[in-house]
């Protein structure tokens, strides 16, 4: 009978870009930066075809037919984005337990030994807690991010560039507030 070996691969010191290369993280989160803009696109050019139509004043079937497909194509990208999405985070999820795997096997046992059942299922819970919210927060992230992106092009093409002066002067104003917090 055969049992089954799962070596870790990167020394203990490895960073956490070198274990994100090697996982393939990386070019997933580029995928899924890929993926999400790709879904925004038409998206965005669904919205200017109407605004476009009906402030021009020729509002027709035609152009009507042309937003329907235009909305049709969201549902393949936004499951395309999302499939990508779960597999980064399920990628993303085992390069984090695997970190915490090593530095629990770099924890002295003297230092744990007296521990109760209670702390030890604490400290479980609360890497359960930190790998969730890593992965959720940071995908919300990156989509704030392109959706930021897309809004100030949005916003810059239909008006000018200077129109997208306040939503930058937000941002920089809510990331320092952030950072300081």
């Amino acid at each position: 009978m055969t049992v089954p070996v799962w070596t870790i691969e990167c020394p203990i010191d490895a960073s956490l870009g070198r274990i994100a290369s090697r996982t393939g993280i990386a070019r997933q989160a580029g995928q899924l930066v890929c993926a999400h803009g790709a879904y925004l696109l038409p998206w965005m050019l669904a919205w200017w075809l109407v605004g476009a139509a009906s402030l021009g004043g020729h509002l027709d079937r035609g152009w009507l037919t042309a937003w329907t497909l235009l909305l049709a194509t969201l549902v393949p990208l936004r499951m395309a984005a999302l499939w990508v999405q779960a597999k980064l985070a399920v990628g993303a999820g085992a390069a984090l337990k695997e970190r915490l795997l090593v530095g629990a096997l770099r924890v002295d046992p003297d230092r744990v030994s007296g521990d109760e059942a209670g702390a030890l299922l604490g400290r479980a819970i609360e890497a359960d807690a930190v790998e969730s919210l890593a992965l959720t927060g940071g995908f919300s992230a990156v989509v704030a991010v392109l959706e930021l992106v897309a809004a100030a092009v949005a916003i810059g093409a239909g008006y000018s560039l200077w129109a997208t002066l306040p939503l930058v002067v937000w941002c920089g104003g809510a990331a320092f507030f952030v950072d300081r917090g």
